[in-house]
């Protein structure tokens, strides 16, 4: 239910306590890693931008295969919680 709906903007105390880190520095994200695109691994671009995926609001761990953005990840947690 995680993958296939969209909860909002029904909250839980639990989603409601969600913090994330600050974001790197523009400086300190220039020295991360660059994930490399290959043959397997497309990225969350080619699977939020496929129009036969009904939802691209997908669950956040990775081994569903499409962990999700910082934009969303909040949204994708909250579905996880509510569909548990």
């Amino acid at each position: 239910m995680a993958s296939a709906s969209d909860f909002r903007p029904i909250t839980t105390d639990m989603s409601e306590s969600i913090l994330l880190a600050t974001p790197p520095s523009p400086r300190a994200a220039l020295q991360l890693a660059r994930a490399t695109l290959d043959d397997k691994n497309h990225g969350a671009a080619l699977l939020l931008n496929d129009p036969t995926r009904r939802y691209a609001h997908s669950s956040f761990v990775d081994d569903t295969g499409n962990a999700h953005i910082r934009l969303r990840i909040v949204g994708a947690i909250i579905n996880s919680i509510l569909s548990a």
